[in-house]
Protein backbone atom coordinates (compact mmCIF):
# COMPACT_ATOMS: atom_id res chain seq x y z
CA UNK A 1 0.00 0.00 0.00
CA UNK A 2 1.85 3.05 -1.24
CA UNK A 3 0.65 6.59 -0.88
CA UNK A 4 2.09 9.93 -1.81
CA UNK A 5 2.93 12.43 0.87
CA UNK A 6 4.05 16.00 0.38
CA UNK A 7 5.51 18.40 2.89
CA UNK A 8 2.04 19.90 3.22
CA UNK A 9 0.45 16.52 3.88
CA UNK A 10 2.98 15.79 6.62
CA UNK A 11 0.66 17.83 8.79
CA UNK A 12 -1.14 14.57 9.55
CA UNK A 13 1.75 13.72 11.72
CA UNK A 14 2.20 17.21 13.06
CA UNK A 15 -1.26 18.56 13.60
CA UNK A 16 -3.92 16.26 12.24
CA UNK A 17 -6.74 16.93 9.88
CA UNK A 18 -8.06 20.02 11.53
CA UNK A 19 -7.10 22.66 14.02
CA UNK A 20 -4.05 24.83 14.10
CA UNK A 21 -0.55 23.89 15.09
CA UNK A 22 0.48 25.14 18.51
CA UNK A 23 4.22 25.47 18.29
CA UNK A 24 7.30 27.60 18.70
CA UNK A 25 8.81 25.93 15.68
CA UNK A 26 10.03 27.27 12.40
CA UNK A 27 11.65 25.44 9.54
CA UNK A 28 14.42 26.49 7.21
CA UNK A 29 13.26 27.44 3.74
CA UNK A 30 14.59 25.36 0.88
CA UNK A 31 14.33 21.96 -0.71
CA UNK A 32 12.93 19.32 1.63
CA UNK A 33 12.63 15.57 1.31
CA UNK A 34 9.66 14.16 3.23
CA UNK A 35 8.76 10.52 3.49
CA UNK A 36 6.64 8.04 5.35
CA UNK A 37 6.95 4.37 6.12
CA UNK A 38 4.62 1.85 7.74
CA UNK A 39 6.32 0.55 10.89
CA UNK A 40 3.80 -1.90 12.33
CA UNK A 41 0.42 -3.56 11.88
CA UNK A 42 -1.44 -5.60 14.45
CA UNK A 43 -4.85 -7.08 13.75
CA UNK A 44 -5.54 -9.69 16.42
CA UNK A 45 -7.32 -12.72 15.02
CA UNK A 46 -6.25 -12.06 11.42
CA UNK A 47 -5.78 -15.09 9.18
CA UNK A 48 -2.21 -16.12 8.29
CA UNK A 49 -2.79 -14.72 4.79
CA UNK A 50 -3.92 -11.37 6.19
CA UNK A 51 -0.96 -11.28 8.58
CA UNK A 52 1.44 -11.96 5.69
CA UNK A 53 -0.13 -9.18 3.63
CA UNK A 54 0.27 -6.67 6.45
CA UNK A 55 3.79 -7.85 7.26
CA UNK A 56 4.72 -7.20 3.62
CA UNK A 57 3.57 -3.58 4.04
CA UNK A 58 5.97 -2.90 6.92
CA UNK A 59 8.85 -0.89 5.61
CA UNK A 60 6.92 0.29 2.55
CA UNK A 61 6.56 3.97 2.02
CA UNK A 62 7.45 6.80 -0.25
CA UNK A 63 9.47 9.99 -0.29
CA UNK A 64 8.97 13.21 -2.17
CA UNK A 65 10.86 16.47 -2.54
CA UNK A 66 9.28 19.90 -2.24
CA UNK A 67 10.44 23.49 -1.89
CA UNK A 68 9.42 25.42 1.22
CA UNK A 69 9.28 29.19 0.72
CA UNK A 70 10.69 31.62 3.30
CA UNK A 71 7.14 32.70 4.16
CA UNK A 72 6.02 29.09 4.75
CA UNK A 73 9.16 28.34 6.75
CA UNK A 74 8.61 31.36 9.02
CA UNK A 75 5.11 30.11 9.84
CA UNK A 76 6.49 26.74 10.93
CA UNK A 77 3.97 23.92 10.85
CA UNK A 78 0.90 26.17 10.38
CA UNK A 79 0.85 26.09 6.52
CA UNK A 80 1.01 22.32 6.61
CA UNK A 81 -1.93 22.18 9.01
CA UNK A 82 -3.99 24.44 6.78
CA UNK A 83 -3.18 22.46 3.63
CA UNK A 84 -3.98 19.13 5.22
CA UNK A 85 -7.19 20.26 6.91
CA UNK A 86 -8.48 21.35 3.50
CA UNK A 87 -7.47 18.03 1.94
CA UNK A 88 -9.10 15.93 4.67
CA UNK A 89 -12.69 17.11 4.36
CA UNK A 90 -14.08 13.54 4.09
CA UNK A 91 -12.52 12.36 7.35
CA UNK A 92 -12.64 15.22 9.83
CA UNK A 93 -10.06 15.06 12.59
CA UNK A 94 -9.52 16.89 15.83
CA UNK A 95 -6.19 17.35 17.52
CA UNK A 96 -5.80 17.74 21.27
CA UNK A 97 -2.78 18.41 23.43
CA UNK A 98 -0.62 19.19 20.38
CA UNK A 99 2.71 20.72 21.20
CA UNK A 100 5.85 21.35 19.18
CA UNK A 101 8.30 23.02 21.52
CA UNK A 102 11.89 22.59 22.56
CA UNK A 103 12.54 20.07 19.79
CA UNK A 104 9.76 17.72 20.94
CA UNK A 105 6.43 17.00 19.22
CA UNK A 106 3.46 15.39 20.94
CA UNK A 107 -0.29 15.24 20.60
CA UNK A 108 -3.45 13.20 20.25
CA UNK A 109 -5.69 12.98 17.21
CA UNK A 110 -9.19 11.57 16.67
CA UNK A 111 -10.53 11.16 13.11
CA UNK A 112 -14.04 10.29 12.07
CA UNK A 113 -13.80 7.77 9.24
CA UNK A 114 -16.67 7.47 6.76
CA UNK A 115 -18.47 4.15 7.26
CA UNK A 116 -16.84 3.38 10.61
CA UNK A 117 -18.77 3.23 13.87
CA UNK A 118 -15.79 4.26 15.98
CA UNK A 119 -13.16 6.93 15.30
CA UNK A 120 -9.50 6.36 14.51
CA UNK A 121 -7.42 7.50 17.48
CA UNK A 122 -3.75 8.37 17.20
CA UNK A 123 -0.83 9.27 19.46
CA UNK A 124 1.77 11.54 17.93
CA UNK A 125 5.35 11.86 19.18
CA UNK A 126 8.54 13.05 17.60
CA UNK A 127 11.53 15.31 17.45
CA UNK A 128 12.39 18.26 15.24
CA UNK A 129 14.73 21.12 14.55
CA UNK A 130 14.73 23.71 11.80
CA UNK A 131 16.30 21.29 9.27
CA UNK A 132 14.70 17.91 10.05
CA UNK A 133 11.91 16.10 11.86
CA UNK A 134 10.89 12.55 12.72
CA UNK A 135 7.37 11.79 13.91
CA UNK A 136 5.95 8.45 15.01
CA UNK A 137 2.19 7.94 14.84
CA UNK A 138 0.46 5.09 16.64
CA UNK A 139 -3.10 4.56 15.38
CA UNK A 140 -5.89 2.44 16.85
CA UNK A 141 -9.20 1.67 15.20
CA UNK A 142 -12.08 -0.34 16.60
CA UNK A 143 -14.45 -1.93 14.09
CA UNK A 144 -16.88 -4.81 14.37
CA UNK A 145 -15.64 -6.27 11.07
CA UNK A 146 -12.09 -6.74 12.45
CA UNK A 147 -11.59 -10.31 13.71
CA UNK A 148 -11.20 -9.25 17.36
CA UNK A 149 -12.74 -5.81 17.04
CA UNK A 150 -9.66 -3.60 16.82
CA UNK A 151 -6.42 -3.01 14.95
CA UNK A 152 -3.32 -0.90 15.41
CA UNK A 153 -0.90 0.57 12.91
CA UNK A 154 2.35 2.46 13.28
CA UNK A 155 3.75 4.97 10.83
CA UNK A 156 6.87 7.14 10.78
CA UNK A 157 6.98 10.44 8.91
CA UNK A 158 10.32 12.15 8.49
CA UNK A 159 11.62 15.22 6.72
CA UNK A 160 15.03 16.67 6.04
CA UNK A 161 16.17 19.87 4.41
CA UNK A 162 18.39 19.05 1.44
CA UNK A 163 19.55 22.55 0.53
CA UNK A 164 18.35 25.53 -1.47
CA UNK A 165 15.61 25.23 -4.07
Amino acid sequence: MKKTITLSAAALALTGCGGAAQSDSSLQPGKWQVGFVATSFDIPGATPEQEAMFEDMIGEGETQEQCLTPEEAERGFQPMAEAFSQAGQDSPCEVANFEAAGGQISGDMVCTIAGADEPLTSKISGIYDEAKFTIDIGMTMERPDFPEGSATMGMRVSGERLGDC
